[in-house]
């Protein structure tokens, strides 16, 4: 890989080390919004309970780079620094910690009372819009 307009080749490490941590940012990102989108049909446990997942990753990304939310770990040609030692154990940790909570997420998202009631008024709506889209115009 390339950096095109310095013309400088990024090494195979950095490149992978890039990856994992937008990945981890990514996977931080789908936290928040899937916390905020919950509190905002008025469910709160999943709020606190993305943030707790996202918490993890943030600490993984200070020991990494020394920034919780703002990085500029990544550098043209590269990344600023090696990832930290315990970064390898540390992320391996959290894929377990955080594969038994995606159905824990789940399930309080999408298996909950409100969500239920959200989800047919949806419908509702989307009829109704339906049948005013095929009235002739007035």
């Amino acid at each position: 890989m390339r950096e095109k307009g310095l013309q400088v080749e990024v090494p195979p490490r950095a490149q992978v080390i890039r990856v994992l941590m937008d990945e981890l940012t990514r996977i931080a990102s789908h936290e928040l919004w899937l916390g905020a989108m919950a509190m905002d049909l008025g469910a709160f446990t999943p709020f606190f309970y993305a943030f707790r997942e996202r918490e993890t990753i943030n600490d993984i990304m200070e020991e990494t780079c020394g920034a919780r939310l703002t990085m500029n770990y990544m550098v043209p040609g590269g990344v600023m620094a090696d990832i930290h030692p315990n970064f390898r154990q540390r992320v391996k940790d959290f894929i377990i910690q955080f594969r038994s909570k995606v159905t824990e997420l789940d399930d309080l998202v999408t298996g909950n009372i409100i969500s239920a009631t959200v989800r047919k008024m949806w419908v509702c709506c989307q009829k109704k819009m339906r049948s005013r889209m095929d009235a002739p115009a007035r």
